[in-house]
């Protein structure tokens, strides 16, 4: 019977042992088992688990007795699941379920779809799933607590919602990757204007229309795809919108370009049209001449800017053929040129026939002028009154004579361009073939409405009334030059007053300034040391005076912090060698709080009290540690020291 009650507790023995190696096989298959990504799998492991254990029960083994068992297992089930909790918590962000947001634009502004807190919603929902496993995880026994593996993995939660937050934060920055390519542009006309405000010249056009196709190359290589753990960010929008405004600058650059070529155009038409109206008037008399002339010399002028906007307008063609491959037709605005050329060359040769013509009728007539106005001239210039100042009282009879040399003078270049000084015609051939080029041909017309022959006559008579006036020209030139000779003297004089007087302001300056600072420079407590200091930071050799102080104010106002620093360790030295004095009496204690001020320490707070004399001996030791002045002060305290040791066996 025994041996009978043997072998079956044997039995039992090898059933149980066989069941829990099946449970610890179990175990072992639920380490490599996902807690995240496979909880399905786990789940049908733990109920396999429970099914081994309920075989267990229904054969007689009540919960009682397999409590310590259960209790084990569930011992080896909390460190599986802490392995797997914290080796799923680097990773679980990961396994969450990908979700997909749109970057889109609205209104000019920039939003999520779906918007970023549903995301944040969703995240942080999944994460509360994994991070509440432990607490919902029942064991074996079902009397087990796993909700402590939360509380073992504080760190780790913590960390996953930083780092899922941090991912929330690099969806929210993705539009800013794309800052430098969304603007936000004018309606069309504001664009337009903008742009021929900033575009001037072909090149500005070129670098724009370069720029747009560099942009649009780049935008090929940029990337509107993102994923961050799980969240995949699509920026599609933002790209075709980054487009959209790349092809509409590109069209309002290639439309600008068209209407600054158009413009350009009618401004040459315009002025073409203009040129030919005004040219198509042919003159007959001196005043249509002279007329004629101005306007041909100012359509000159304008030809060459005509020349300079066809340069340009064919410039900015060739860009736009070179963009596009189409181009504006100019044959039109050419041909008006052209035409405009050939009428310009014909009016000039017009015009030298015009002045040839007039030149012959008055030849004689002022060729015998000449003669009398050459004689009056060549005497007054002998007595010629300098033209910048006029006396009081002669001044109306020299002006009379003034003006009419003047008026002779543009005689003069009338006749020297009508070539009628005695040169004959062969001069005129001359310079007619001199100046038969269109680009050198200058002549002037104006002057020839005076040479009428009545006004020949008038000019005769005041020539015999002016020729008293130059008697009185030696006498006149005479006082003028006296008078000014005085005038200049007295402006000398003049500039030399203001000038002392600007320099004694400037001196009363100073010494109002100097008063200022008066308190700084007293030096009542200054050593010689100190003054050579005082010297070098205002720049004056030493010794100084006060004068030298006074012209030297700008450098003592820059440096007067400086100043006032010497001043404050002067003062502080001063009151230190005082209290060391006393310390030789061994009657006071010297108590103070040093301030760094730059590389000095000045005393900031100082008060005296008696004391015993052995106390002396530790303020001694503290004022060498921490004053830091000049190296006479520190004899001065290491001597009181030595005083010390010799007094104190007298003081014991």
């Amino acid at each position: 019977m025994l041996q009978r009650v043997m072998m079956q507790l044997t039995r039992e023995n090898v059933k149980l042992k066989q069941r829990h190696e099946r449970i610890v096989g179990l175990m072992v298959q639920l380490v490599d088992v996902d807690l995240m990504r496979a909880s399905g799998r786990y789940k049908e492991v733990l109920n396999e688990m429970r099914v081994v254990v309920g075989e267990i029960g229904s054969e007689g083994y009540s919960r009682e007795s397999m409590r310590g068992w259960l209790r084990f297992l569930d011992n080896q089930l909390y460190k599986i699941l802490l392995f797997q909790y914290k080796s799923g918590m680097e990773r679980v962000l990961e396994c969450i379920e990908s979700v997909r947001v749109e970057v889109v634009v609205r209104s000019k502004v920039v939003q999520y779809k779906p918007g970023i807190e549903d995301v944040r919603m969703r995240m942080y929902r999944e994460l509360k799933k994994y991070v509440g496993i432990p607490s919902q995880f029942k064991g074996l026994s079902d009397e087990y607590d796993f909700g402590g593996i939360v509380d073992e993995c504080s760190y780790e939660v913590c960390e996953v919602y930083r780092r899922a937050e941090s991912v929330i934060n690099q969806v929210l920055m993705v539009p800013l990757r794309f800052k430098k390519w969304v603007l936000s542009l004018p309606e069309e006309e504001e664009l337009m204007k903008m742009i021929d405000l900033r575009l001037e010249t072909g090149d500005d056009f070129v670098k724009q229309l370069k720029f747009v196709k560099d942009k649009g190359r780049e935008l090929e290589s940029v990337k509107f795809s993102f994923e961050f753990s799980g969240i995949k960010v699509e920026c599609v929008e933002i790209k075709n919108c980054i487009e959209r405004n790349l092809q509409v600058y590109y069209e309002s650059v290639l439309k600008s370009l068209r209407n600054r070529i158009g413009g350009k155009i009618a401004i040459v038409e315009e002025f073409v049209g203009a040129s030919l109206k005004e040219i198509s008037i042919k003159p007959s008399n001196f005043e249509e001449i002279s007329r004629a002339r101005s306007v041909f010399v100012e359509l000159k002028r304008r030809r060459m800017e005509g020349l300079i906007e066809i340069e340009e307008i064919q410039q900015l063609n060739k860009i736009l053929k070179q963009s596009v491959g189409s181009f504006v037709n100019l044959s039109e605005m050419f041909g008006k040129w052209e035409r405009l050329e050939i009428v310009l060359n014909g009016y000039e040769i017009f015009l030298q026939e015009q002045v040839m013509v007039i030149r012959d009728k008055y030849k004689d007539k002022l060729s015998e002028f000449c003669k009398v106005f050459e004689e009056f001239v060549s005497k007054w210039r002998v007595f010629e009154v300098p033209r910048d100042y006029f006396e009081e009282g002669i001044e109306e009879k020299v002006g009379e004579v003034e003006a009419f040399v003047k008026e002779f003078y543009e005689i003069e270049g009338q006749i020297e361009i009508l070539n009628l000084k005695g040169e004959g015609e062969n001069r005129d051939v001359e310079k007619s073939d001199k100046k038969s080029d269109g680009n050198n041909f200058e002549f002037n017309v104006e002057p020839l409405q005076s040479l009428e022959l009545s006004r020949m006559e008038e000019l005769r008579g005041r020539i015999n009334e002016l020729k008293e006036i130059i008697k009185f020209s030696g006498e006149i030139k005479e006082r003028l030059e006296v008078e000014i000779e005085k005038k200049k003297k007295i402006e000398i004089e003049k500039e030399w007053r203001e000038s002392r007087i600007e320099f004694i302001k400037e001196t009363i300056g100073k010494i109002d300034k100097f008063q200022k600072y008066e308190s700084l420079l007293k030096g009542e407590e200054y050593t010689r040391e100190n003054w050579i200091e005082l010297s070098n930071l205002i720049k004056i050799k030493y010794p100084m005076s006060i004068r030298e102080m006074i012209m030297k104010i700008e450098v003592i106002e820059k440096e007067r912090e400086r100043i006032r620093e010497l001043n404050k360790r002067v003062v502080s030295e001063s009151v230190i060698k005082k209290s060391l004095e006393e310390l030789d009496d061994w009657g006071i204690k010297s108590c103070f709080v040093m301030k760094q001020e730059g590389d000095y320490f000045i005393v900031k707070e100082w008060r005296e009290v008696l004391t015993m004399i052995g106390d002396n001996q530790s303020l001694i030791e503290i004022v060498a540690r921490e004053i830091k002045f000049n190296v006479k002060l520190y004899s001065i305290i290491e001597c009181s020291p030595k005083k010390v040791v010799i007094f104190k066996p007298h003081l014991l």
